[in-house]
């Protein structure tokens, strides 16, 4: 103490103190996000029911929104896919390429274990049920179920026959005896004359008519045509839903909890008392058993299935489309499933014919598809590894359930009624997303967290505007590419929507008219009219 000055203090303040609550009370602020899962997982069940609606509703009808239209929808389709049969290609590579994906994403994904050779779990469910419903045995009707039954069960049994005396290998040993399993299903199929030898399996049983309840659209008791690949993606796409419930509530029981624990660190988990082998055979055995569940819907589309197609390339396929989605993520398998798929089809019809004309290297352009797509997935991989939709994080946090004023509970409340009315109403999401971005910004402002249903309205009207301007595009987009002057009959530039018109040639002209299903006979009879013809000179 300075005598001189009793109110001067002569040692030094340790104002530490202080300057720490500046720094603290003069930062940014960190507000809490909630996830789009978290928020809407709050939301009440009606309004989850109201907005699940319309995306069913579209994933239920794309087939009949996509070229060629049927005669109810009108002459023109809403999704122009000229240069590849959608239907066919949703049916017979996006549903089981989807299906695999979901049950490779068991494996790989939620418990971590590396295996290449998927594909042979995938041949072994397509050689079952082409054995049981053409080879050596005639399962028709009801006993087809039967026979999906039998070819999930067998790989399934396969599944736990490999996992039994492997799964104690880790890494790089296991993925090297898993290659060799998927090489042994091959060799085996084409050498024996069981299963087809190198002549494959053909002829096998489609899914029988009763399973789709509708009995307008049969011939002989099978459906015909463009009619039978859209009601296959209706019973494919149920499938689909049905296994990515299971798989939800797997993920979420306490089997879902000790295959995360053994992809995050297996000697802890089993330091912990998780019995680490036991939870890994059951991955391999569920994971078999949906990619033999894919398997069995890739045969009953084709109706013929050969040993080359299912090699060890595909086993590569299939693991690009689980990476590609994001690994743990059983929606982001499904849209790396359907990706893979899709895409490389689609490109074969993307340049213009006139294009394909003038160059032999662009007509032939089609074949190297796989190598665009291949430059696509190594650029995807450079500037987003964990996938298009990575998976998350679970937090346990009260931000989603914390009390809000009456005015901010209305707002957000209306943000999400006019986001789901975006879905149905097209531009009606302008109004859900301008007010939500108005919303989460003052909350942010007040240091707050974003309100559940004001996070669901405004990425539901990220998702409507999308869809409006989508539709927009394709009703101003000419759907048919005109048939040039000098055509005769030829169906060459016709495109996919060759099966819906019905030509003539009359007095040196060439006359297309759409076929509303009647014979061609009663339809060359009846008189043609102005509405339904297109007339070129030739």
């Amino acid at each position: 103490m300075n005598l001189a000055d009793p109110n001067r203090d002569t040692v030094p303040r340790d104002d530490s103190m202080v300057k720490e609550f500046v720094k603290s009370a003069t930062a940014a602020q960190v507000v809490p996000r909630t996830t789009f899962r978290e928020a809407f997982g709050s939301v009440p069940a009606k309004l989850r029911w109201l907005a699940v609606a319309p995306v069913l509703v579209f994933l239920y009808t794309l087939p009949w929104l996509s070229n060629p239209a049927p005669s109810w929808l009108g002459p023109l389709p809403l999704l122009p896919t000229t240069g590849a049969d959608f239907p066919a290609t949703l049916t017979s590579l996006v549903i089981p390429y989807v299906l695999i994906a979901l049950g490779l994403n068991v494996v790989l994904g939620q418990a971590g274990l590396l295996d290449l050779g998927y594909v042979g779990f995938f041949a072994i469910g397509a050689y079952t049920m082409g054995i049981l419903t053409s080879q050596h045995f005639k399962w028709d009707g009801w006993l087809w179920l039967l026979a999906v039954v039998a070819a999930v069960a067998a790989t399934t049994l396969l599944g736990v026959l490999l996992g039994a005396p492997t799964l104690r290998l880790r890494g790089d040993y296991l993925a090297i005896v898993t290659l060799g399993f998927g090489e042994i299903i091959r060799i085996v199929v084409k050498e024996y004359e069981f299963f087809g030898a190198s002549n494959g399996i053909s002829a096998i049983k489609s899914m029988p008519s009763f399973l789709f309840f509708f009995n307008d659209f049969h011939t002989e008791g099978r459906l015909a045509g463009q009619q039978e690949s859209r009601w296959l993606w209706t019973v494919g796409l149920s499938v689909v839903i049905v296994v990515i419930f299971l798989l939800m509530r797997l993920e979420n029981s306490r089997v879902g909890r000790a295959w995360s624990a053994i992809r995050e660190d297996e000697d802890a988990a089993e330091l912990m008392g998780v019995p680490t082998f036991t939870f890994k055979l059951w991955a391999f055995a569920i994971g078999a058993a949906v990619g033999g569940l894919g398997g069995a819907f890739y045969t009953t589309r084709n109706t013929a299935i050969y040993q080359d197609q299912f090699e060890i390339e595909k086993s590569v396929l299939f693991l690009a489309a689980v990476v590609l989605g994001g690994l743990g993520n059983r929606y982001g398998a499904v849209l790396g499933g359907f990706l893979v798929a899709y895409i490389p089809e689609r490109i074969q019809g993307i340049l213009p014919d006139v294009w394909e004309e003038k160059s032999e290297r662009l007509a032939n352009l089609g074949e190297f598809r796989y190598l665009f797509f291949g430059v696509v997935l190594v650029i995807m991989m450079i500037f987003r590894p964990q996938g298009l939709l990575p998976r998350k994080v679970k937090e346990r946090g009260m931000s989603a359930f914390r009390d809000w004023s009456p005015s901010t509970d209305a707002s957000a409340a209306k943000v999400l009624k006019l986001g789901i009315a975006g879905l149905v109403v097209p531009f009606v999401s302008v109004a859900a997303l301008v007010t939500g971005l108005a919303g989460r910004k003052k909350t942010s402002g007040a240091g707050q967290p974003e309100h559940p249903q004001n996070t669901v309205g405004r990425m539901l009207g990220v998702v409507g505007l999308v869809a409006s301007v989508a539709l927009a595009w394709m009703l101003i987009t000419p759907r048919f590419k005109p048939i040039e002057q000098g055509d005769t009959c030829s169906t060459e530039q016709l495109g996919l929507i060759k099966e819906e018109l019905l030509c003539q040639e009359r007095d040196g002209l060439t006359v297309w008219e759409f076929d509303y299903g009647d014979d061609e006979e009663s339809v060359a009879e009846e008189p043609l009219e102005a509405s339904d013809t297109t007339v070129v000179e030739g």
